[in-house]
């Protein structure tokens, strides 16, 4: 669970996301996208981008992307860069 609120009226509220994608800076990439395409911001600190990142996040029972190592030490920058390149080119 993240807390956000909403950009238009500021009213706090709770959105659930996965775990373990939250902990993958590429993941949490895309999903900041998407809350923003949602108009809605992250409140804490910890949240945003540059946040923490914890070891031994675990996916969530029926997470698409649960082949994918939760493990910030783990090294998967060129897949998520690869990933970010391809949503890019699909916007524009």
């Amino acid at each position: 669970m993240v807390r956000v609120r909403r950009l238009d009226d500021r009213e706090p509220a709770t959105v659930a996301v996965c775990p373990a994608c939250w902990n993958i800076r590429g993941r949490r990439e895309v999903l900041l996208a998407r809350l923003a395409k949602m108009k809605l911001e992250v409140v804490h600190r910890e949240d945003h981008l540059a946040g923490r990142y914890f070891a031994g996040k675990l996916h969530a029972p029926g997470c698409p992307w649960s082949s994918l190592s939760s493990d910030p030490r783990h090294r998967q920058d060129e897949v998520w860069q690869r990933f970010a390149a391809a949503l890019r080119s699909r916007r524009g």
